[in-house]
């Protein structure tokens, strides 16, 4: 178990095993979930890094496919 110790401004720093072996980098997102007893520290993906991972999701329509049937 790797531990860290929350400074004066309630800041942590993340230990350098953890981070190299979740590859957390320098300005990387991450979000703070409540569970409990525990705070889990989850990694938020860049947008590079979701695209094509929802294949069965299908594209919104654009503008013009919106408004082509609209005889205004």
């Amino acid at each position: 178990m790797q531990t860290a110790v929350v400074s004066s401004k309630y800041q942590i720093v993340i230990p350098k095993a953890i981070r190299e072996r979740m590859d957390i980098r320098q300005g990387q997102e991450v979000s703070f979930e409540p569970l409990e007893n525990e705070l889990r520290l989850v990694i938020v993906p860049s947008i590079e890094e979701l695209a094509g991972k929802f294949p069965q999701l299908k594209r919104a329509p654009g503008r013009s496919e919106l408004w082509k049937d609209d005889k205004r």
